[in-house]
């Protein structure tokens, strides 16, 4: 399977749009709602893949406007090892380029309906982000067998993520940014173009994750304003 085959069949169980995700299909009988304030540490691995969230919309979450880090984590790219979705290595540095880079840690494996609005608002907005000279890179946090599964169970369609998925397999990245719990909790980090860390937001709870809107106000204090709104849909 090449990168591209590989990031579209991807994307299907990470962006819907539509709300026609992995996780409707194995939720029957699960609870209306996620229990309100429930930190991540403490969610169980076993139990239905799903059986947390209920037939919850993307569509219908807001996240909240983080308006300064809540973290002093100093991310360091060349001390983080992670692959593509064809395992082979890459290196954050070089996908940074000379921009800031907007790096978003999901909660891995089984992905939930927030990991999903949120990657499907990072692709709505990538122009955006591109306007503030930034690159965009969504780590998922699982094994081999993990990714496997994901890849298997997703049904492709004619999309395609504008920006690389890499996948933390060891588990070492969450690690190095103690960010792990029974699974990563969700993380965002705004690196600057001379490798300082402008923006740190590690959630609290499975929801707890920055805004688009957020964001881009950070990054627009990185460098000018171009006049960017965001959509947080």
């Amino acid at each position: 399977m090449n990168r591209t085959v590989g990031l579209t069949i991807l994307l299907v169980a990470l962006a819907g749009s539509t709300g026609a995700l992995l996780y409707t299909q194995t939720v029957l009988n699960a609870p209306a709602e996620l229990p309100p304030g429930q930190p991540l540490r403490s969610v169980p691995v076993s139990g239905s893949s799903y059986d947390l969230y209920g037939t919850i919309d993307p569509a219908s979450i807001v996240f909240p406007d983080a308006d300064a880090s809540n973290s002093d984590t100093d991310v360091r790219l060349s001390e983080l090892d992670l692959v593509d979705t064809n395992l082979n290595a890459v290196t954050l540095s070089e996908i940074q380029g000379d921009r800031n880079l907007l790096l978003v840690i999901l909660r891995g494996a089984p992905l939930c309906p927030f990991c999903t609005a949120q990657t499907s608002r990072l692709k709505n907005n990538y122009e955006k982000f591109v306007e503030l000279d930034s690159e965009v890179a969504v780590v998922f946090p699982g094994t081999v067998d993990d990714l496997k599964q994901l890849l298997t169970r997703a049904v492709e369609e004619d999309q395609s993520l504008p920006f690389p998925i890499l996948v933390d397999t060891e588990f070492s990245t969450i690690q190095k940014l103690d960010i792990a719990g029974d699974k990563a909790l969700p993380s965002t980090f705004i690196i600057d173009q001379k490798g300082r860390t402008q923006f740190a937001y590690v959630g609290a709870s499975i929801s707890d994750r920055p805004s688009i809107k957020s964001l881009i106000a950070t990054l627009e204090r990185i460098q000018p304003s171009t006049g960017s709104e965001a959509n947080d849909s």
